[in-house]
Formats: C-alpha cells, sequence, structure tokens
C-alpha cells in the first residue's frame, strides 16, 4: 500500500525541527509494510538534509522536500502540495506535531471496508477526545461532520475521490478554518467522514500559530472568511 502524505511545517529552530522529525520518524515506523511518500512543505528555514535523513534503512518510504516561493497560507500550500504527491488511493493530511502509534492505518483500513461508503478519515485523539468529548466514541466508526469532535484538521486521511470532487483546496483560507471548510465542503458533496476509535495519533499542539507574520488575520480573522462562504453555523 502507498500513501500520499502532504505535511506543512515551519522549522523556525531546533525545536520544530525535532518535532516535525518526531511526526514523520512515527509515521514511518507505525506501519513498515505501508509505503509514506511524503511531501514536506516548508515555510521556514532550510533542513533539508536533515529531514532527508529520517528515512534511514527504510528504502521504501520517500520525502521530497518543497520550499515555495509564496507567502504562506495553509490551503495555498497544500494546493502547492497536491502538485507534487503521486497517485495512489490514499492521500494524508498531516500537521508537524503528531505521533503515530502502530496500527493506526491497519484500524482506518478495516473500517473502510466495512464502511466503503465513507470516504474521509480522521483518527482518536485520547488525551483530547477524553478531556474535552468526556469520552464521547461509544463505536467504533463514529461518523461526524463537526471539527475536532469528527473532522479532525491535525491528521485527514481521505480518498483520492475526495480531492477528485474538490478540485482544490480554497486558497482564501490562511489557517485557522480550514478544516471547518473541509467539514462543510464534504457535506455540501455528500461525502461522508467519520472518526475511528482504535486508530490513535497523538496530537501534541505545538503549533507554529506565534511564528505566523499576520496572527490574527489567519486565526480568528478567517470567522468571516467561513461565514461568507458558508453562513453562521
Amino acid at each position: 500500500m502507498i500513501v500520499d502524505v502532504i505535511c506543512l511545517t515551519k522549522t523556525a529552530n531546533d525545536y520544530y525541527f525535532e518535532l516535525c522529525s518526531k511526526t514523520i520518524e512515527t509515521l514511518f515506523n507505525s506501519q513498515p509494510e505501508v509505503e509514506f511518500h511524503v511531501v514536506l512543505i516548508e515555510s521556514g528555514p532550510t533542513r533539508e538534509d536533515g529531514y532527508i535523513s529520517i528515512r534511514k534503512g527504510n528504502v521504501n518510504n520517500k520525502i521530497k522536500y518543497i520550499i515555495p516561493e509564496e507567502k504562506f497560507a495553509y490551503n495555498r500550500f497544500l494546493n502547492i502540495g497536491m502538485k507534487h504527491i503521486g497517485k495512489s488511493d490514499w492521500i494524508l493530511i498531516i500537521n508537524n506535531d503528531l505521533e503515530f502509534e502502530s496500527g493506526w492505518l491497519d484500524r482506518i483500513k478495516e473500517a473502510s471496508e466495512l464502511r466503503p461508503d465513507i470516504d474521509s478519515f480522521s483518527p482518536f485523539e485520547p488525551d483530547f477526545h477524553n478531556r474535552y468529548y468526556n469520552g464521547w466514541a461509544s463505536s467504533e466508526i463514529n461518523e461526524s461532520y463537526e471539527v475536532c469532535f469528527g473532522v479532525c484538521g491535525w491528521c485527514i486521511l481521505m480518498r483520492r475521490s475526495v480531492m477528485d470532487t474538490m478540485g482544490s483546496w480554497d486558497e482564501r483560507f490562511l489557517s485557522w478554518y480550514q478544516d471547518n471548510d473541509y467539514a462543510e465542503t464534504l457535506k455540501h458533496n455528500g461525502i461522508k467522514h467519520a472518526m475511528i476509535k482504535s486508530s490513535i495519533v497523538h496530537h501534541l499542539g505545538e503549533t507554529s500559530i506565534d511564528l505566523m507574520d499576520d496572527k490574527q488575520l489567519m486565526t480568528s480573522g478567517m470567522k468571516e472568511v467561513f461565514e461568507n462562504k458558508w453562513g453562521k453555523q
């Protein structure tokens, strides 16, 4: 199985380099039989040699390191990443602050075989979901378009058919509300999304938000863009 991966990162210092390195390394180690072809989109100082070395002895996995000339915007950089990925049946969108547990992808594959009508998935995050949602996921396959509750922008695995339908990511979304827009787009197109309880990926929550040049615009300022497109929720 081959999975095309897009990961956005800003390697502002050694801390963020180690954070992203752990994300990629745990991804590779979580499913040794899977080929992960990672497109790493960088908006900070280059650390290409360091990231490429993460492959170590696993020659099946790949890392393509891209430094766009354009100014950073989340969906804009995702679209750049889409131009560089392969043609696999599965596309994985991830943050640079994750830790993947062994077998996480197997659990989603099993769910997708049970429910071939579902094309988009997120894994379960034990700390976050048990803390804020009081263990809401009572079943293995939990369908929901609600952001954080079901659609988690930090880790989304989708069939390629989802992007075939979407066409591209809406570049008006610079950072926040990007996952809200994705959820509404799925709903609008009748594409089902589910959280898979036994698929465990830890989200460390160490985002690069404080490194943004236009922090207010790219965070809370995106609410107006979302409401102009989809209306108040």
